[in-house]
């Protein structure tokens, strides 16, 4: 596992670095997340995440995200999931996209987690595989029409390291804390080997912890996104997160 992870962060790091060819700035995002749990028992837990996000900031539909999940802790170090994600992505420039469309994906993971010195490590490894949309087009010669017609087939890795650290804490037991990661995305051949560099973000960002079940985050991601043809897009996004817990036993 050692070696397959270092192997991705050196194809990660070439591609950056020598695959690009052209560079475009993007508008300032604005995304909002809502993510909640709900314990089931000591083991299991059920997931939700809600995204809508938006092409500038406050403004254009960009896209919309639904992703459940089913959570097992195998300890307090590593948690195994199996999710299903729902995305829904609308034209906003720059991006080239003419229509709307749909992806329907399942994914795998594993989140391996560590504490050291008050500063709390993740490593979360995720296998989608998806189901795009596919534009076709129609009459292409005369009056084109952008049309849906079936959908493409892929798989993706994807790989973030988050560290998170409280800054202040407060005699009721809330805290202001630091969280911040770096997400790495990988297109993956149908063997599951890397084909190409997909996207990265790097997100840092500031939150308020009310309890153990409830904080708030507002952050600053930077995104870098290839969109095909060696054409990588680089935008900044203000996302503000709520996590909210659930104990239903």
């Amino acid at each position: 596992m050692k070696k397959t992870l270092i192997t991705l962060m050196l194809l990660i790091s070439a591609t950056t670095m020598f695959a690009q060819k052209l560079n475009v700035i993007g508008n300032t995002n604005s995304w909002f997340l809502l993510m909640n749990r709900f314990y089931l028992s000591d083991k299991f837990t059920v997931s939700n995440e809600l995204h809508e996000r938006t092409g500038k900031l406050f403004e254009d539909q960009a896209t919309f995200i639904f992703r459940p999940s089913i959570d097992y802790s195998l300890n307090e170090n590593v948690e195994f999931s199996v999710g299903y994600s729902y995305v829904r992505s609308t034209p906003y420039d720059p991006y080239p996209l003419v229509i709307p469309t749909d992806e329907n994906n399942i994914w795998e993971q594993v989140l391996l987690k560590f504490e050291t010195k008050g500063v709390s490590i993740q490593n979360r490894i995720r296998f989608e595989h998806r189901f795009v949309d596919k534009i076709v087009v129609r009459n292409p010669n005369t009056d084109p029409v952008y049309d849906i017609g079936g959908t493409d087939y892929s798989n993706r890795f994807r790989f973030r390291f988050v560290v998170s650290f409280d800054i202040l804490k407060f005699n009721n037991g809330q805290s202001l804390f630091f969280n911040g990661f770096d997400e790495a995305w990988l297109n993956q051949h149908n063997d599951l080997m890397p084909s190409a560099f997909a996207r990265n973000w790097i997100y840092t960002g500031l939150g308020y912890k009310f309890n153990k079940d409830l904080n708030l985050q507002l952050a600053h991601v930077h995104q870098y996104d290839n969109i095909g043809n060696d054409t990588y897009i680089s935008s900044s996004v203000i996302q503000l997160s709520l996590f909210k817990n659930f104990k239903l036993y």
